[in-house]
């Protein structure tokens, strides 16, 4: 049997034979070799692999404590899960781990720094690499976990589509594999017929870890083994630099780009208030996600005649002191996974207007006002009160800056020491077999594939339309170019002339 064979029957063949297989398999080709295989022959129907590989991951033995820990995400560059990735390197150096950081071979200059005990590897980039060429990537991850000892893979990459294939290749080789969730779950239910597929890798996985009470909830569908943490803070609270809520000025913090975080609405808000606090100023802090998005914000700010009450402030290393210059926090996201930019604020003390995110940990405050998704008027309308109502403005950064200094207390060694050793217990199976789930899975993945077939018929039907036009066009040109079209042209040149000036009279 060669090794396209070994990954057929491993996916297709029944229980028994898969079972008798697997090790065969992976002792012949290696776990790199046949779960390339199986990728190459399953990657766009990853869902269909993990159900029937999955259950075999479990018979790979591991190792009983995690010593050496892998870290992986794409990139190190300015954001805030690349902030987190550092971070936890750091503290798991700082516990007594030894930390192996894996990013791509693709990722640029790190933004963060590291402890210099973390060890760097690289690996082909998961944005990258394909069915065709995952073994390259395969190839690479597996060398670094059988030659670093590797226990446990934190994964950060938690929508990657390379997601199935390397949780399948850690499990193969023994490693733990826990999943870090850096945003919300309702990415699962987007279009993407990959993102519907990814679920299922959450069942094999040895744990998940989220941001949220909701996420908590979800993936507890999906797997027994789900922690809940919060993301560390970048500014500490500290009542010398809190600020004095004296000025009429909000402020928005984040990537200004219009399909999720919304600027545009903070501009309609903006409108509004203004024509209650003429004073009011709107700091919007971060790039534009692009020339067209700036040249759309600008256009819109002067059409909305806020030239003199916004200011577009551009990218900022140090978000402080717009944050202490301000009364006001706003944000308009379509939808969050931990919004930093809310737990900044709220360390200075401010109270905020927010867009409805009622899943997010850090609303769970009165400091926190929410407001329906687009409802600009209802958000100005809040503002609007808490300028007026300075003593009300001060109850709330009161609560919001204790909030935060309750979760500067939080315990992060503490929870991943226990995370890590509970991973040892052999009677901790993730593995939940449950009929409703899959059926929530089935016709998720069944709705997403008809989405992109009718896409794909769409495009095909206009791919033809534009091959009949361009058709026509040539045709067309081609008469015109023609000696008796010129001709013509020529003949009736008198004629057409004479109707012209016919038709100029009688009008």
């Amino acid at each position: 049997m060669n090794l396209s064979q070994y990954a057929e029957t491993l996916v297709n063949g029944n229980l028994s034979q898969r079972q008798s297989l697997f090790a065969k398999a992976i002792d012949k080709y290696k776990a790199a070799g046949i779960v390339s295989a199986v990728a190459a022959k399953y990657w766009t129907d990853s869902a269909k692999a993990l159900r029937a590989v999955g259950p075999l991951l479990s018979s790979v033995s591991h190792r009983e404590d995690a010593k050496t820990i892998a870290l992986y995400y794409s990139y190190l560059s300015i954001g805030g899960a690349e902030r987190v990735t550092a971070f936890l390197a750091n503290l798991w150096t700082d516990m007594g781990y030894r930390v192996i950081l894996i990013t791509d071979d693709d990722a640029g200059e790190d933004a963060y720094q590291l402890n210099p005990q973390v060890q760097r590897c690289k690996i082909p980039s998961y944005s990258q690499t394909d069915a065709e060429h995952y073994h390259e990537r395969a190839d690479a991850l597996s060398k670094i976990l059988a030659d670093e000892l590797v226990d446990v893979l934190v994964y950060g990459q938690w929508l990657g589509q390379t997601l199935p294939w390397d949780m399948m290749l850690c499990k193969s080789l023994g490693v733990d594999f826990l999943i870090y969730t850096h945003g919300v779950m309702r990415c699962m239910f987007d279009a993407d017929r990959m993102r519907a597929e990814l679920a299922m890798s959450y069942r094999f996985a040895d744990g998940v870890i989220t941001l949220s009470d909701v996420n908590t909830r979800f993936w507890r569908l999906f797997n027994t083994h789900v922690w809940q943490t919060i993301n560390p803070l970048t500014i500490l609270p500290d009542d010398s630099k809190r600020s004095n809520l004296e000025s009429d000025t909000i402020v928005w913090v984040g990537r200004m780009s219009l399909f999720d975080k919304k600027p545009d609405e903070a501009l309609k808000i903006m409108a509004e208030v203004v024509k209650q606090r003429p004073e009011a100023r709107l700091l919007m802090v971060g790039p534009f996600a692009d020339e067209a998005t700036e040249k759309i914000l600008v256009s819109q700010r002067k059409s909305l005649g806020l030239e003199g009450n916004v200011e577009f402030a551009g990218p900022q290393e140090n978000v402080l002191p717009y944050l202490q210059e301000s009364s006001i926090y706003l944000a308009t996201s379509l939808y969050e996974g931990y919004l930093l930019a809310l737990a900044e604020a709220k360390t200075v003390g401010l109270p905020s207007v927010i867009y409805s995110l009622p899943y997010l940990t850090l609303v769970q405050d009165q400091s926190v006002t929410q407001v329906p998704q687009g409802d600009y008027a209802a958000a100005a309308k809040s503002i609007c009160a808490l300028l007026t109502d300075r003593n009300r403005m001060r109850e709330l950064g009161d609560v919001a800056f204790s909030n935060m200094v309750a979760m500067s207390h939080y315990d992060f060694a503490r929870q991943w020491k226990g995370i890590f050793d509970s991973l040892s217990d052999e009677s901790a199976s993730a593995l939940i077999d449950d009929s409703m789930v899959n059926l929530m899975l089935d016709a998720r993945i069944v709705s997403a594939r008809s989405y992109e077939e009718a896409i794909e018929t769409l495009q095909q039907h206009n791919a033809a339309l534009e091959q009949v036009l361009a058709q026509k066009n040539s045709e067309v040109q081609y008469v015109r170019n023609s000696t008796s079209f010129k001709v013509g042209l020529l003949v009736t040149a008198i004629p057409r002339k004479i109707k012209l000036l016919v038709d100029k009279i009688r009008k």
